[in-house]
């Protein structure tokens, strides 16, 4: 998928086009009850929202440029080989708070 919509300006055709088929990856793939986790510089992936307000949030703020591997909305990226640091730039991995308090305490 073109993802070069996402350093464009964001009242530009091409980011809005290039927005709108992220909505419909996102809500196709990693929506639970009509909300996906909004990627936008406030929410930081914390907050599920619906489509319009997602939508509304990257209007007014950008896109993060280095979400270029979509995987908190379930896109999967085969790598070409375990150590290929590129193939893994972009992708974010959101943390569990307890699990590594859990960790810290016990190894």
């Amino acid at each position: 998928m073109d993802k070069s919509w996402i350093g464009k300006p964001q009242t530009s055709n091409e980011y809005l086009l290039g927005l709108d088929k992220f909505l419909d990856f996102a809500f196709r793939n990693g929506a639970i009850e009509d909300t996906i986790r909004c990627p936008c510089p406030i929410c930081q992936f914390s907050k599920w929202k619906t489509r319009v307000e997602v939508q509304d949030h990257l209007i007014c703020k950008p896109f993060p440029h280095n979400y270029v591997t979509w995987n908190i909305h379930s896109e999967k990226k085969v790598l070409e080989s375990s150590g290929d640091r590129a193939a893994t730039q972009g992708t974010f991995h959101l943390e569990n708070p307890i699990e590594t308090m859990i960790n810290d305490a016990f190894g």
